[in-house]
């Protein structure tokens, strides 16, 4: 038997690779059985695909939109008609003022010393171009008690606003 530690280990990264894994979208063409059905692509070839038990089957029909795990080609669930694959929006009510700064403590983790954030800052600043105005040692004193996770919305954002 293995020891609990490494099992959780095992079963957490089998859940991060399903969390992880992209889906397809595909038109259902015929529905076999309950656990298996005919789907085609947008090019137009057909698959025989198994329907997995979480999926609605009260939604399925010939000529739906079906969404398949990217890596066993099952059907995991069923677009609805007004739901575009393709576009995904997410409305915030009100967005959090917390931060992982201030939850650092919460789970006993220190935030990282100077030498720490200007390796992270380096590490997700490293393909972008960085303008002639500031330097690495600017955002890293300039800024307090920052987690990696804060430096990365950091560079993300001013990525996405360069």
């Amino acid at each position: 038997m293995k020891p609990l530690r490494e099992k959780q280990e095992e079963e957490r990264s089998k859940v991060d690779d399903l969390r992880g894994t992209p889906m397809s979208v595909r038109t259902l063409e015929e529905i076999f059985d309950d656990n298996h059905a005919i789907v085609s692509t947008s090019v137009g070839s057909e698959h025989y695909v198994c329907i997995l038990s979480l999926v609605d089957k009260d939604l399925l029909g010939p000529g739906c939109s079906v969404l398949l795990n990217h890596k066993v080609h099952d059907v995991i669930g069923v677009l609805m008609d007004d739901t575009d694959p393709l576009v995904t929006v997410v409305k915030v009510e009100k967005a959090s003022q917390e931060t992982s700064a201030n939850t650092v403590g919460e789970d006993g983790v220190p935030p990282p010393d100077e030498k720490t954030k200007e390796f992270i800052f380096q590490v997700h600043t490293s393909r972008r171009t960085l303008a002639d105005d500031g330097t690495l040692d600017d955002l890293v004193t300039a800024k307090g008690d920052l987690a990696g996770a804060d430096i990365k919305a950091i560079c993300t954002g001013a990525g996405l606003r360069a």
